[in-house]
């Protein structure tokens, strides 16, 4: 598992078909399940609140990302986990 910066993140999953899924730390809240067509990943917000938008889903820019292999990625962030798969 590598630790990449979210440039690269952006780089290798734009616009590429991308199943995902978020698992939350909390245990009374569900699994998200995600797939889109066109990925793409944005950064918005000032101060404090900064934001990833995703399709159909946001996530806090206060994330560690991991290249787990070559079209996985797994991102980390104090609400939970999410998986990211690139389909070929």
């Amino acid at each position: 598992m590598e630790k990449i910066s979210l440039s690269r993140f952006k780089k290798d999953t734009y616009h590429k078909r991308v199943v995902y899924d978020f698992v939350p730390n909390k245990e009374n809240m569900p699994s998200k399940h995600f797939e889109t067509d066109k990925f793409y990943c944005n950064s918005f917000g000032k101060g404090n609140f900064k934001m990833l938008s995703l399709p159909k889903f946001c996530l806090s820019r206060e994330i560690e990302l991991f290249k787990i292999a070559e079209n996985n990625f797994l991102a980390i962030s104090e609400y939970g986990k999410t998986n990211f798969v690139v389909v070929v």
